[in-house]
């Protein structure tokens, strides 16, 4: 078009940056046609801007000079950072450190039976009361499309996860029962009454490192190439010779500005929520 060429290569390049990953290595002739009318329009725009002199005004050239400056700053510190590495003691380090942050929180595993009003529920209680299996009570009279067919199964949880999804009133009844034991009717944030059963408890406890490594190991590097950043600059304004002439900024305005370090925080375990 006009002399230019959109050649294979670059018509590729385009292919490798808008397809989505399940597409990996297929090609679709309507993903063809989207790039190369976006080259011809991309094109066409960009030859009308040069005839007109935009792309020599003083605005873009400024602005292309301050980003080559990052992008070469960037590439510059990658550059560094990619020499980066932590070895074995220095993830069981970064572990030890940071151990709060990889345990696990007390999980309960419950059932229940969600009913509308509290005289439902009741009536519910007193069948189990006289010896009726609480799933089979789930499957007949739960409002709960989601679990009734399960029995009323809602998988394992911690506390914050049970509060979040059902109030306070559930997660503390639910976390006060011993195993086999059922509820009294209790209120949810939903304003619908539930009977719980727990099934199962599991203890808080730590994660080992080996449970966890990979995590360890990125938040290790994380933090060791934050340094390592912070280092390398510093080392190049103790070889430079810089003066500041602040003066020059007249007074100051408004309160003073407290430097601190940049901190990056370990990696959070993601919490298990209910299924």
């Amino acid at each position: 078009m006009n002399d230019q060429v959109l050649t294979l290569e670059e018509f590729n390049q385009q292919f490798e940056k808008i397809k989505p990953p399940r597409d990996l290595g297929r090609f679709r002739p309507e993903m063809g046609q989207q790039i190369v009318k976006h080259w011809i329009e991309t094109e066409l725009l960009f030859q009308e801007a040069s005839r007109r002199g935009i792309d020599q005004s003083p605005d873009l050239l400024e602005k292309l000079e301050e980003v080559k400056k990052r992008m070469i700053t960037l590439m510059l510190i990658q550059e560094e950072l990619d020499k980066v590495g932590v070895s074995d003691e220095e993830i069981a380090d970064y572990f030890e450190r940071y151990q709060s942050r990889f345990r696990t929180p007390e999980m309960v595993r419950l059932r229940h039976i969600l009913v509308e009003t509290k005289e439902e529920a009741e009536e519910i209680q007193e069948r189990l009361n006289k010896g009726e299996d609480f799933e089979e009570l789930a499957r007949e009279a739960s409002t709960d499309i989601r679990t009734k067919r399960r029995g009323g199964d809602l998988s394992f949880t911690d506390r914050r996860n049970c509060q979040r999804r059902f109030g306070s009133s559930f997660a503390n009844a639910a976390f006060s029962l011993e195993k086999g034991e059922v509820s009294q009717p209790v209120r949810s944030n939903r304003g619908a009454y539930h009977l719980i059963k727990l099934e199962e408890k599991r203890q808080a406890g730590r994660q080992t490192l080996k449970e966890v490594r990979e995590r360890v190991e990125r938040g290790a590097l994380r933090e060791k190439k934050m340094k390592t950043r912070q280092e390398f600059i510093e080392s190049l304004r103790n070889k430079a010779e810089v003066e500041k002439n602040l003066e020059l900024l007249g007074p100051a305005v408004g309160p003073p500005v407290i430097e601190k370090p940049l901190v990056f925080p370990p990696e959070p375990e993601p919490g298990p929520g209910l299924k």
